[in-house]
């Protein structure tokens, strides 16, 4: 069924009806918000981190979600960036590998890529064909292209299938490790690149994966101590192996950037997170990630 489009008068009565106040932001500047800085799609769908009581939320006013709109997009910025640098950390580390391994040229580990999963390989390289700033390069190397410059065409995803391959070939120590846990930093890569919301549906049911690894129970165990429940908790589960490869390849750029604007964002959670079970518990989870890391 089809949902009417609301005028944003009818946005805020809406919200009102669903027990969400308008005390510490007033009604005019909500809806000057809504207009000029986020929509109400957006925004309103962290509400569902609040508990209800009769179909009304509890201590809900709109200035809360805000906040965790605010906070939600520090730490997407902050893992995107990590994400970023963990991924030119990969590859620089494959160069490295290749380069003083003498069996190889630079181009028959590609040709033999091609074959191996031509998928990964032709998805790399279309985007280098359509690539408008690279028509040069794809000019040059199109026909036979030398790893170093299919790897500077290849996204995240690609990089996961080729690690793959690449643990196959040479049976690299420290690939296994990364094959296995950068499948699962791409889905936080992906959710802070597409600017989707964060601060979801934690420790909901529909995101509980049914199993954890044993290497990842031992990643925590070792490195963070997060409670083992939690684990299950298909965010927090993608969020340990990605700040866990960040520290193995303990590149510099590779830590998350911990600026003025994304403490400020967490000390402002404190005064919501004290009577929100689920905000409290993913704040710290949150503070102990960035405190190892």
């Amino acid at each position: 069924m089809e949902k009417r489009k609301y005028t944003y008068k009818e946005m805020i009565k809406h919200m009102k009806s669903k027990g969400i106040k308008f005390e510490l932001m007033n009604e005019q500047d909500a809806i000057k918000y809504l207009r000029k800085e986020n929509y109400y799609f957006k925004l309103t769908a962290y509400r569902k981190n609040f508990p209800k009581v009769d179909g009304k939320y509890i201590d809900l006013d709109f200035a809360y979600l805000k906040q965790v709109y605010d906070l939600d997009t520090q730490l997407r910025y902050s893992l995107l960036e990590m994400s970023l640098n963990l991924e030119h950390a990969i590859k620089t580390r494959i160069i490295d590998l290749i380069t003083e391994n003498k069996m190889e040229d630079g181009y028959s580990i590609v040709r033999d890529f091609r074959e191996y999963d031509n998928i990964g390989y032709s998805q790399s390289i279309n985007y280098l064909d359509k690539n408008k700033y690279s028509k040069l390069m794809s000019e040059k190397h199109h026909n036979n292209p030398a790893i170093w410059v299919l790897l500077e065409t290849m996204s995240f995803g690609a990089l996961c299938y080729f690690l793959n391959f690449l643990y196959k070939r040479t049976q690299y120590t420290q690939l296994k490790e990364t094959k296995y846990l950068l499948k699962y930093c791409k889905n936080i890569r992906n959710l802070a690149a597409h600017n989707n919301c964060l601060l979801l549906n934690f420790f909901n049911n529909s995101e509980r994966i049914l199993a954890v690894s044993r290497r990842v129970k031992e990643i925590n165990t070792k490195h963070f101590k997060i409670d083992k429940d939690l684990l299950f908790d298909r965010k927090v589960h993608d969020l340990i192996c990605l700040f866990y490869l960040c520290d193995q390849y303990d590149s510099p750029n590779s830590t998350i950037n911990i600026n003025g604007d994304l403490i400020n964002e967490l000390r402002l959670m404190d005064s919501i997170s004290s009577n929100n079970d689920i905000i409290r518990e993913v704040l710290d989870v949150f503070k102990i990630l960035i405190e190892i890391h």
